[in-house]
C-alpha cells in the first residue's frame, strides 16, 4: 500500500472534488449473496471494468475494497496511471452472515420475501445489520471528505457500499434505498463535492449501470 500523508505541495485541500464511484465487474461463482466473500473477477467482470473506467476521470488518488473482485483491478489501475491507491477496509460489503455464498434458490423464501421487502429490519442470520452497515461506510465517507487532497479520486468498491454512499446524497431513506438505485456490475456513479463557507455541498452529476443485465 502506498504511503497515505500528502506530498508537502499538498497542504490545503481542494475546494471541488470529484469522485467517481465504481462497482466491482461481475466476479466468479453463481448468482448469491456475496458480501465478505472473496471471489475474482471474470474475464467479461475485468472488461466490464475496463469498459467504465472510459467513462471516468483520470484518478490522482484510487481507493478500494480490501476485497480480491475490487482490489486487483484497482491496483492494476493504479500501476497504469502511476497514482498511489490506498486498500480501505470499511469500503468492504456488507456481511450477509449464514446467507453468504449461497444461491437464492437455497434460502427459506419466507425469510428472503421479508429481507427483500424490509432490510432494515429482517438481517439474515447472523449477518451485519443494515444500520451498521450504513454507519460504517458512511463513517469512511465522512473521514474521505476530511482528509482528501486530490481532486479527482475514485472509488472501487461494491453494490451495497455504493448505494449507501448515493442514498445519503441524495436524502432516501434507509429502508427504500435498495429499491430506488440500480447499481449493476461495474456501475458507475460520478459525485462533485464543493468546499464552501457554508459547507459541503454534495451532487450526484452521473449514473450510468452498463446497458446488461444483473
Amino acid at each position: 500500500m502506498a504511503n497515505n500523508k500528502p506530498s508537502p505541495a499538498q497542504t490545503t485541500q481542494p475546494q471541488t472534488l470529484w469522485v467517481d464511484l465504481l462497482r466491482h465487474g461481475e466476479p466468479e461463482g453463481e448468482r448469491c449473496f456475496r458480501g465478505r466473500q472473496d471471489d475474482v473477477l471474470t474475464s467479461n467482470g475485468w472488461q466490464q471494468m475496463e469498459r467504465a473506467v472510459t467513462l471516468c476521470s483520470r484518478p490522482e488518488r484510487i481507493i478500494s475494497s480490501p476485497l480480491t473482485r475490487c482490489r486487483a483491478f484497482a491496483e492494476t489501475l493504479a500501476t497504469r496511471y502511476q497514482c498511489p491507491i490506498t486498500i480501505a477496509p470499511d469500503w468492504r460489503e456488507i456481511d450477509f452472515g449464514d446467507w453468504e455464498g449461497l444461491p437464492i434458490d437455497r434460502i427459506d423464501s419466507t425469510a428472503l420475501s421479508h429481507y427483500w421487502a424490509d432490510p432494515l429490519n429482517h438481517t439474515p442470520p447472523n449477518g451485519e445489520p443494515l444500520h451498521h452497515f450504513q454507519q460504517r461506510v458512511l463513517a469512511a465517507w465522512a473521514h474521505f471528505l476530511a482528509t482528501a487532497q486530490e481532486q479527482r479520486v475514485m472509488i472501487i468498491a461494491h453494490g451495497g457500499t455504493q448505494r449507501i454512499v448515493l442514498a445519503h446524497i441524495l436524502g432516501i431513506p434507509l429502508d427504500r434505498c435498495h429499491q430506488g438505485l440500480a447499481i449493476p456490475h461495474a456501475c458507475h456513479s460520478q459525485l462533485r463535492i464543493d468546499r464552501t463557507p457554508e459547507g459541503l455541498f454534495s451532487a450526484l452529476i452521473a449514473h450510468r449501470p452498463p446497458n446488461e443485465p444483473y
